[in-house]
């Protein structure tokens, strides 16, 4: 609210901006300009994400959250689900590109798939999601990567959304979204899909990754 219409003309005035920043319950910020560099293009696994002792907030939880200083209480082991191994999806057989490549783009679509997600909140502000405290990924959600292999196997192979959802243990609904959410970030990037034969049957499809040494 602070610098609504200001232009933003240099790091002083963003700083000093930053620090005027007050709240009638008492908040006082301290801002300086950072000039250290930092390498680009860092990324954390979802596991060292989750292992985070982060308590989101009911509003934007992506962005507004407590993070704090001791550890959560390790989850009983008799409640632990196990991850889905789905590291098969990344294979270059699979999505027709070199692991750099496949990362590159996968860095690429995480950015836009962060915007995307934001305007969807936007378009439905009654809906956003409300974390528990500790939260954790879910047992078998699907990471960006995997969005994005997803979506190619539909396009390189034209393997019916139902044997997709079957690989990946997965309603064939969450297939439709997610390769409908993926497909326009992948045109945005002019991405373009290495063609395959088209696989039709879930057999099909098995055959060609075994004859390339892929084990779903």
């Amino acid at each position: 609210m602070i610098w609504r219409g200001k232009p933003l003309i240099s790091h002083e005035v963003i700083v000093n901006t930053i620090a005027a920043t007050t709240t009638g319950s008492g908040l006082r910020v301290h801002a300086e300009l950072d000039t250290n560099t930092y390498p680009t293009g860092v990324t954390i696994s979802d596991t060292q994400l989750a292992g985070l002792p982060i308590t989101r907030h009911d509003w934007h939880g992506d962005w507004n959250y407590t993070l704090r200083p001791d550890q959560p209480d390790p989850a009983p082991a008799s409640t632990a689900q196990p991850d889905i191994d789905r590291a098969w999806l990344t294979h270059p057989a699979v999505t027709g590109l070199q692991p750099a490549a496949f990362e590159e783009l996968t860095t690429r679509i995480t950015a836009l798939r962060d915007i995307q997600r934001e305007a969807i909140l936007q378009r439905r502000p009654g809906e956003q999601r409300k974390a528990a405290p500790n939260r954790r990924p879910r047992p078998g959600s699907v990471t960006v990567a995997e969005r994005i292999a997803t979506t190619l196997i539909k396009n390189r192979f034209e393997l019916p959304t139902k044997h997709i959802a079957a690989l990946l243990d997965i309603a064939a609904s969450s297939v439709v979204r997610i390769i409908a959410e993926t497909q326009p970030l992948l045109t945005q990037l002019h991405h373009r899909t290495q063609p395959a034969a088209p696989t039709t049957t879930a057999t099909e499809f098995n055959v060609y990754l075994a004859a390339n040494g892929v084990v779903p």
